[in-house]
């Protein structure tokens, strides 16, 4: 059975209803309060959001320019080995180490697909900057059979001529019986 509209039970619900419909709008007026801002305060907040803001591009742009810095390190360093390997290269093949810069800088310009392509082009257009060994004087025979030769045999032993007391004297001595000095 339908309930009568003028019932106390349906009365109380009714005030219930009422009373619910009006604290809604107390909350809500009390939300709406408490999310109102003043103009200062909207400033404080955009001010906030735009220094997060610029403190990420400054991060951004501090990384890049690092970034830029690395690479520029990385195409250095890449440069500087080249040049070792085209220098290591040239003085295996003879270059003097007068002409070697002037070597390296003209390999770097020559299109080639190896380093030693480079070098050897360059040697082949220019033959002067591989140095001919310098022509032996005589020298080296002599060192050679002074070396070998045997010396005399000593005319004094080491305590000897350790005993004797004017320098020159000494140093004459073992001029003499160098025999017992080397070896």
């Amino acid at each position: 059975m339908p309930e009568d509209k003028n019932t106390p039970a349906a009365e109380e619900q009714a005030d219930q209803a009422a009373e619910t419909k009006t604290e809604v709008p107390e909350d809500q007026a009390q939300q709406d309060e408490e999310k109102r801002f003043t103009q200062a305060e909207v400033d404080a907040i955009v001010q906030k959001r735009l220094q997060r803001e610029r403190s990420k591009e400054k991060d951004q742009h501090a990384d890049q320019a690092e970034d830029a810095e690395t690479k520029q390190t990385l195409a250095s360093l890449q440069e500087d080995m080249r040049a070792m390997q085209v220098e290591n290269y040239a003085l295996k093949k003879g270059v003097g180490e007068n002409h070697i810069s002037y070597v390296v800088k003209l390999a770097n310009t020559v299109e080639a697909d190896t380093i030693q392509e480079a070098v050897d082009q360059v040697l082949k257009d220019f033959p002067h900057f591989t140095e001919k060994p310098p022509a032996d004087t005589g020298m080296n025979a002599v060192r050679a059979s002074v070396s070998k030769s045997k010396p005399e045999k000593a005319k004094m032993t080491r305590a000897e001529i350790a005993a004797i007391k004017d320098p020159a004297a000494r140093r004459k001595a073992i001029a003499e019986n160098i025999a017992l000095y080397t070896d």
